[in-house]
């Protein structure tokens, strides 16, 4: 997917943008206020149809440059116009079919991707890379670099129960273990003591 042309008239602070983007790279830069953010915002609203700076359609409105009627952003992909919007109605209509890309939001909002719980990180960069990591597939992974088979098949009940139970179920048994080492290394140091005591 790569964007080719840029069209914003009258959405927030930009009023009149077209652009032809022939560049692998674009650098859009100016003082406060130029627009710089509001093109940015344009271009996510026609991809996604998410508005940044409302969260309610009949607050579209308010997206509209301030003394102008309506306004519009109209995005280019691979030289087919794919996607616009039209505040205040907010309407997104894509001229061609368009169906925009899993990771795109991800893309245009780095720190969604951060504000994603654990589970909802690991889903979506499984679905992303299209990776599989059910039961079966996982042992046949640590088999394959050598893991111990007893190791392995011990294992295998608590990754059928998901990788989180898997993950508590690890660190329970590995603070179990630490604390079984620490109490035999208490008492060796008691014993070592009442012998250095006694002599």
């Amino acid at each position: 997917m790569k964007l080719t042309g840029l069209s914003v008239q009258n959405f927030l602070g930009a009023r009149a943008v077209e652009v032809q983007l022939t560049k692998p790279v674009t650098l859009f830069a100016g003082k406060n206020g130029a627009g710089k953010s509001s093109l940015q915002e344009a271009i996510r609203m026609a991809l996604t149809g998410e508005a940044v700076r409302v969260g309610l359609k009949k607050d579209y409105g308010q997206l509209i440059t301030e003394g102008a009627e309506s306004g519009f952003a109209e995005v280019e992909i691979d030289g087919t116009v794919r996607a616009f919007v039209t505040p205040p109605d907010g309407k997104t209509t894509p001229l061609t079919e368009y169906v925009p890309p899993t990771a795109l939001p991800y893309v245009l909002d780095a720190q969604r991707f951060a504000k994603l719980e654990p589970n909802e990180r690991r889903a979506f960069l499984f679905g992303l890379m299209g990776l599989s990591a059910g039961g079966a597939e996982v042992k046949k992974r640590m088999q394959a670099k050598g893991c111990n088979d007893q190791k392995v098949e011990s294992i295998m009940p608590m990754l059928r129960s998901g990788f989180d139970a898997a993950h508590k179920e690890a660190q329970a048994k590995a603070r179990d273990e630490k604390a079984r080492v620490a109490h035999h290394h208490r008492r060796d140091l008691r014993r070592q003591e009442g012998r250095i005591v006694g002599c």
